[in-house]
């Protein structure tokens, strides 16, 4: 009988979410890394120096901008990973650039 409760709240319980916190960056890291609009935002002249997790999504910098990055969640009932969008925000100069 326990087993049975067991089961049927487990089955009650959203699936969606269950990939591990780490694979779920990962594929946020390479949505983000694999955007075109990436590229348009930091340019291809300097290497990216920073991606950080912030509770937006992500913060991603070159030696001259940064920009935030939002990771929305869009939560279907399916078992694996959750399916997301990724979104830029416009480029800001960083605080370290001393260029012209």
């Amino acid at each position: 009988m326990r087993a049975i409760i067991c089961i049927l709240l487990l089955v009650s319980q959203p699936l969606t979410g269950i990939l591990a916190p780490f694979y779920q960056s990962q594929s946020e890291i390479e949505a983000i890394l694999d955007n075109q609009e990436l590229q348009e935002c930091l340019g291809t002249t300097y290497p990216i120096t920073s991606l950080v997790q912030n509770q937006k999504g992500w913060l991603v910098s070159n030696e001259l901008y940064k920009v935030q990055v939002y990771v929305k969640y869009e939560y279907d009932g399916k078992l694996g990973p959750a399916n997301f969008t990724v979104t830029f925000d416009c480029p800001k100069k960083s605080r370290n650039h001393h260029g012209p």
